[in-house]
């Protein structure tokens, strides 16, 4: 009879907390097992109770085989709408990997399943695990966990929303990853069975960004005729209307004619999708 232990991903599963006990199951000599007498009977049909071999008296493996598996990715969601201009993803790993060592770095969104010409690579300096993560893995013996949730910070969030072909549905929405990006919590530290830019990994729910761009300020150069505008997260400079800009003398413009609406100004035909636009006034 062959007894499997579940490693599957989630969070806590047998094989996760096995390991975790840093000192069992690490070779033949640690590993041993019990059993109670109602773990299974015989065919009989007096359904004879199995032995109970007790915890003092504990039975030594016949054959020892240590974890050699490399950790894999079971599936990820990315919310492209988390908090403040940030992301989320959330990756389901099929056992618990190491957190304090998560490098962010070996991560990439890309638009295709084949090819990283449409990608973005995250940043140390921008994304990192998120603090809930880290908290919950420092509650075990070892930071690891099966489930880990990556904040994709407001500078690679930029670059993602900038990329107009990348990440706008389940079908533009693949991640490659290096090995670099964790390993298993095995006395090996089995590194993550990388995927590669040729075979990036779908999506399996993608939450988009509905929350409205913010004009955060403004500035006008009365010598050059330019009025920028800066706004709280990327926008497309293509679907600015300048007719819904009015320049005014104060705060509170009322019914006093001191005040413009924009009519023949055009956006500076240079512009991509940014977060800060130029409006050429007309001469």
């Amino acid at each position: 009879m062959i007894l499997t232990l579940e490693k599957n991903g989630g969070l806590d599963n047998d094989f996760d907390e096995i390991q975790y006990v840093r000192t069992l199951f690490i070779d033949k000599a640690h590993s041993y097992l019990s059993m109670m007498s109602s773990t299974v009977v015989d065919t009989s049909s007096k359904n004879n109770a199995v032995v109970k071999i007790s915890k003092n008296s504990a039975l030594q493996a016949a054959i020892y085989i240590s974890d050699t598996m490399a950790p894999t990715l079971l599936s990820y969601d990315f919310t492209m709408d988390s908090s403040q201009n940030t992301g989320l993803i959330t990756m389901t790993f099929n056992e618990a990997v190491n957190v304090t060592e998560f490098d962010v770095t070996a991560m990439s969104l890309q638009s295709t399943s084949s090819s990283s010409l449409q990608s973005v690579a995250l940043t140390s300096g921008s994304s990192s695990v998120s603090p809930t993560t880290r908290a919950l893995a420092n509650t075990k013996s070892v930071a690891s966990l099966g489930i880990i949730e990556v904040i994709v910070g407001e500078g690679d969030m930029d670059k993602i929303k900038k990329n107009v072909a990348l990440c706008t549905g389940t079908g533009t929405t693949y991640l490659s990853l290096g090995s670099s990006l964790t390993h298993d919590n095995s006395l090996n530290e089995n590194a993550f069975s990388a995927i590669e830019s040729e075979s990036a990994r779908q999506v399996r729910t993608l939450t988009l960004d509905v929350t409205r761009p913010n004009l955060v300020s403004w500035d006008l150069d009365m010598d050059l005729g330019v009025v920028g505008l800066v706004f709280d997260e990327m926008v497309d400079p293509a679907t600015i209307v300048v007719g819904g800009l009015r320049l005014q003398y104060s705060a509170f413009a009322g019914t006093s004619t001191a005040k413009f609406e924009l009519v023949t100004s055009v956006v500076d035909t240079a512009a991509t999708v940014a977060r800060e636009i130029e409006i050429m006034l007309s001469r």
